[in-house]
């Protein structure tokens, strides 16, 4: 399941920079209601958006995850829940060899979201697109 997750995470990451919607708020004011539910997509119960970003003058994305507490698939909630925030953020890195930010928050209880930021430069680009031809 990992990497057909990460496969999606880069395909969405390069519709992003290729054609996506700036965000030019501050972070932590993000917020998943605020988001076009054209832009919102379902990767296993998790809601995933990505918007163009300036981090540190950089150009950036910003990804924004939004996982909910109480899954229909869960047994254990505490449990399940750690291991599918860390799920995430394993793909996220493994599909981007690395992250400039994370961060995560929870909301009244129903939502753990996280918000992670990676910058590219065309090299980058041109790499994540390699990585995508190579795993069809």
């Amino acid at each position: 399941m990992g990497v057909h997750n990460q496969r999606k995470y880069i395909d969405i990451f390069l519709k992003t920079v290729e054609k996506g919607i700036e965000y030019e708020g501050e972070i932590e004011k993000l917020n998943i209601l605020n988001t076009d539910p054209d832009k919102l997509h379902k990767i296993n119960s998790n809601h995933v958006t990505m918007f163009k970003f300036k981090h540190q003058d950089k150009d950036s994305v910003l990804i924004f995850v939004c996982l909910p507490i109480n899954s229909k698939k869960e047994t254990s909630t505490s449990k399940s829940v750690a291991e599918r925030v860390m799920n995430v953020i394993k793909d996220m890195e493994i599909a981007f060899t690395y992250l400039d930010y994370n961060s995560s928050n929870t909301d009244s209880n129903a939502f753990i979201y996280l918000k992670m930021i990676k910058t590219y430069d065309e090299a980058c680009v041109k790499k994540l697109i390699e990585k995508q031809q190579e795993d069809k």
